[in-house]
């Protein structure tokens, strides 16, 4: 019963056995049944034909065996491929080649996976981007933009943060349309693409408030990235509003702890761009984080 059971369970788990199953019985059956009644008479283990038919039938036996197990081994490396590309790895075919239905399998799975990584790649996006701006939103701001405070030299522990928010967004947008305040965000985004370092992380907070984080940046360099980006803004040209229309009041915080905390510097550089709008909008007003 032990043994009966096994080949049960072999069974009912493997595609193979049962193909090979189905095969053996269907071909070999007839040799069967004359090995059984050449074996019920004695004289028939003398009889050179039952050799014969003995040896035909178990070179039958891994003939079929082998040849189910080259037909299906492709399903069994895709299987495997399946289970790589859950675990991280790309998508490998092992029989797009192929005509039969294998091939067509491979060439359907192949298809799929392709779909699901873009389909990952885009809500990855959406959950890190925004969507108006191109820029990183305030998600990926908490979740990436707190590596790029940790510094790659140790020897340069100085970071700096600058946050600075659109003066008066609300009436362009009364007066103009939520259109053209939109084109001014867009505008913006472009502007700090395009005027930001490499190494430098930009996002839009929400709204019309947007932060830069600059790794090994002091406080003299973050105060001139900030007045050059204040210029660059108010000499922008977004029509309809004409050049100089739009200004913006930045606040910068630089820390030289070596592990600064994100929130506390985002805290300290939104002190700071309030002072600035207090003293008047348009220009830029710092503060240096005080090791906690």
């Amino acid at each position: 019963m032990p043994i009966g059971r096994s080949v049960v369970a072999v069974m009912s788990r493997s595609l193979l056995a049962k193909i090979f199953a189905v095969s053996f019985v269907s071909v070999h059956l007839p040799l069967i049944a004359m090995l059984v009644y050449l074996g019920s008479m004695r004289a028939a283990f003398s009889d050179p034909a039952f050799w014969v038919l003995l040896s035909a039938t178990l070179a039958g036996t891994l003939f079929c065996l082998g040849l189910t197990w080259l037909l299906l081994s492709p399903l069994m490396r895709l299987t495997r491929a399946i289970d790589d590309y859950r675990q991280g790895k790309p998508m490998t075919s092992v029989a797009a080649k192929r005509g039969d239905e294998v091939g067509q399998l491979d060439r359907k799975v192949s298809e799929l996976t392709r779909e699901l990584d873009g389909l990952i790649l885009r809500l990855r996006q959406e959950a890190t981007e925004d969507p108006l701006t191109g820029l990183a939103n305030r998600r990926a701001l908490m979740e990436r933009g707190a590596e790029s405070l940790v510094q790659k030299d140790s020897l340069q522990n100085v970071v700096s943060l600058v946050m600075f928010d659109i003066d008066h967004f609300k009436a362009i947008n009364d007066r103009h349309g939520h259109q053209i305040g939109d084109r001014v965000l867009v505008a913006i985004g472009n502007l700090l693409r395009s005027h930001i370092r490499p190494s430098d992380f930009a996002a839009r907070m929400g709204g019309e408030e947007f932060v830069i984080v600059l790794p090994a940046t002091g406080h003299d360099d973050a105060r001139l990235i900030a007045e050059r980006l204040r210029l660059l803004l108010r000499d922008s040209d977004i029509a309809p509003l004409g050049r100089g229309a739009v200004t913006a009041s930045f606040g910068v915080v630089t820390s030289e702890s070596g592990s600064p905390e994100l929130q506390r510097l985002l805290s300290l550089a939104d002190a700071s761009l309030y002072l600035a709008k207090d003293g008047g909008r348009d220009q830029v007003v710092c503060c240096t984080a005080e090791p906690a």
